[in-house]
């Protein structure tokens, strides 16, 4: 097994990694070849020294990883685990992470994957939190009234700005939350290939914004997929959120779309509740597994 950073030309390779332990953890892909080349292509990201990938002796790539700022993603493929493919990754990421000054070491792992759960655990790392994917289907029209004194529009991009400090406050006390700065956050979810800026909110009184809601349009699996919904932390409690989640689904509907989705953290049982109450069931969880920078775990790198 070789690590070697990628070059524009692996980018079939990794997703073709990342694509075969989405089906086998999870059922489905959940990303494309375009989500990847979008990570690669943010300014932040440094693919000589922010990604790596795994060959076996043959010039297979067998594993995939990247470090950004929320963390660390590894992923091998299922028909290559258990040779060592797993260990030179995560000896990888954490090293980077550490070069990169993260507070600790984090991974993401389907919730499905018993075997990587065990390797991590064996490394020092322990369950941190979970990321649920929730769904809803679309069959009509949603009522979506705002509260009073609150207007509902679509989202400008003039309105990047505005909307990334809000994120910043919304989030600052969200465990793994860091914030971004106004550059990634336009290239990160303004700007991707999928956001669907028609079907984007923003929530305003009295001539400021109050609240928004990007979306993201999946016309392959007809699905609109909310990427941020954050409320200012003032006015939280008053069923803004509320209102943007469910005109946004009036919103896909209208489009033609037939489901909507979202992501959720454990952390947040409010919040999850009120998906719930929107008719939002779960479909699939993410598990974030941690441990502090100073403490590893040793262990035969065989076993992954």
């Amino acid at each position: 097994m070789r690590l070697r950073a990628p070059t524009p030309d692996d980018l079939g390779a990794a997703y073709a990694v990342v694509e075969a332990r989405d089906l086998a953890d999870l059922g489905v892909s959940d990303y494309t070849l375009q989500d990847i080349r979008d990570t690669w292509q943010l300014s932040e990201v440094d693919l000589a020294s922010d990604v790596r990938l795994v060959e076996d002796e043959t010039g297979r790539i067998v594993g995939y990883g990247f470090v950004e700022d929320l963390g660390a993603f590894s992923a091998v493929r299922p028909d290559a685990e258990g040779r060592g493919a797993g260990s030179l990754l995560l000896d990888w990421t954490e090293r980077r992470e550490s070069e990169r000054g993260h507070p600790v070491h984090r991974q993401y792992v389907a919730a499905t994957d018993r075997t990587a759960a065990a390797f991590l655990s064996a490394r020092g790392y322990s369950l941190a939190r979970s990321m649920h994917r929730m769904i809803r289907r679309l069959d009509g029209s949603v009522p979506s009234d705002a509260p009073a004194g609150v207007t509902l529009r679509q989202l400008e991009p003039e309105d990047a700005e505005a909307i990334n400090a809000l994120d910043n406050r919304a989030f600052a006390n969200d465990p793994g939350y860091v914030p971004a700065s106004l550059t990634a956050f336009r290239e990160e979810h303004l700007e991707a290939h999928d956001t669907a800026l028609d079907l984007s909110l923003v929530a305003g009184e009295e001539e400021r914004i109050v609240g928004f809601l990007v979306a993201k349009r999946w016309d392959d699996q007809s699905t609109g997929y909310v990427e941020i919904l954050a409320v200012d932390p003032d006015c939280q409690g008053r069923g803004i959120g509320r209102a943007l989640l469910l005109r946004a689904f009036s919103g896909f509907a209208a489009a033609g779309l037939r489901e909507a989705q979202l992501g959720v953290s454990s952390v947040n049982p409010r919040t999850l509740r009120l998906y719930e109450s929107a008719g939002m069931t779960p479909r699939f969880r993410h598990d974030v597994y941690e441990r502090p920078m100073h403490k590893a775990q040793t262990i035969d790198p065989r076993s992954r």
